[in-house]
């Protein structure tokens, strides 16, 4: 039952995609709830359980945007379990969460050595070369995707890879291997801006606010960023709250704000007050404590 509350609770409060998509009838809320019963009768019942501290680090971070606490529980678990890849993995999303892409490089890559057929691995891993500009390596993680026979949304990692590379027909082809939705519509959009195909971006992008606007702020401040808009770009930013999540209820510094279509803001000082204002600038993210030593 704890299991079968807790795979109902992350589709309906954290998936990167809950919030357009109903995939329970069950309310968000209501499974936030009886994830935290589920995971504390767990706890009382077998409180060395490392992956039970996984979990309540999971809530932490995607819940409650309590990064002290998430690195406090997966603390305790690893303690108990230093090997435990899913507490690996859930480290490296706090690490990635904090901007330490380096510390999010190497879990990642140790995630990968120990367990070389989870196809969506090389795509974390490959969102991580991304940020840090190792495109090529990127693109080694997703063909390693492919060949796992990976499907869905990892594409968007590569498609994004191939924009970055200016191979702009590849780009467009690897988005539409993607599942249809706002993250495939975003990445189709700033690709035919970048090949030129004014009137096809300009309808594109109308109906792209028209239909996301509201929900994804941010995706539309990318979209002006990666035209060069940076007064439109901020303002779009300045509609991103906390209480209104895109990609679930954690703070979007990962997906969001470390996104390389966001670059060309970071020189702007309205960037730092941005960040600041959310909680998630580098001075901030800085004071949290949290390493993971890996075992040998």
């Amino acid at each position: 039952m704890f299991h079968l509350v807790m795979a109902v609770y992350r589709l309906n409060s954290v998936s990167g995609f809950s919030r357009p998509l109903q995939v329970s009838a069950m309310p968000g809320k209501e499974a936030e709830r009886l994830g935290r019963q589920a995971v504390e009768r767990a706890r009382a019942i077998d409180p060395e359980n490392a992956e039970i501290y996984g979990e309540l680090a999971f809530m932490a971070m995607f819940v409650e945007r309590d990064f002290k606490s998430a690195a406090q529980y997966l603390e305790q678990g690893l303690a108990l379990e230093p090997t435990n890849l899913r507490l690996i993995s859930h480290a490296a999303l706090l690490s990635l969460n904090l901007g330490r892409l380096a510390d999010a490089q190497v879990l990642y890559e140790y995630i990968t050595a120990h367990d070389p057929l989870c196809a969506f691995c090389f795509v974390q891993l490959g969102s991580v070369y991304i940020l840090e500009g190792k495109l090529e390596l990127a693109e080694r993680a997703h063909e390693t995707y492919e060949l796992l026979g990976g499907v869905g949304d990892g594409h968007l990692t590569a498609a994004l890879t191939l924009l970055l590379q200016g191979r702009h027909e590849a780009s467009m082809a690897a988005w539409a291997r993607s599942n249809p939705g706002p993250f495939r519509a975003y990445g189709e959009t700033i690709t035919l801006y970048s090949m030129g195909r004014n009137e096809e971006f300009e309808a594109r992008f109308q109906a792209y606010r028209d239909q996301y606007g509201a929900d994804y702020p941010t995706m539309v401040a990318r979209v002006y960023a990666w035209m060069g808009d940076a007064d439109a770009a901020f303002e779009w930013l300045g509609r991103y709250h906390v209480e209104q999540p895109e990609l679930g209820p954690i703070i979007g510094n990962f997906w969001e704000f470390l996104s390389v279509e966001l670059n060309s803001l970071h020189d702007d000082p309205r960037w730092q007050e941005h960040l600041a204002r959310l909680g998630i600038a580098p001075k901030q993210l800085a004071a949290f404590e949290f390493a993971v030593p890996l075992p040998k």
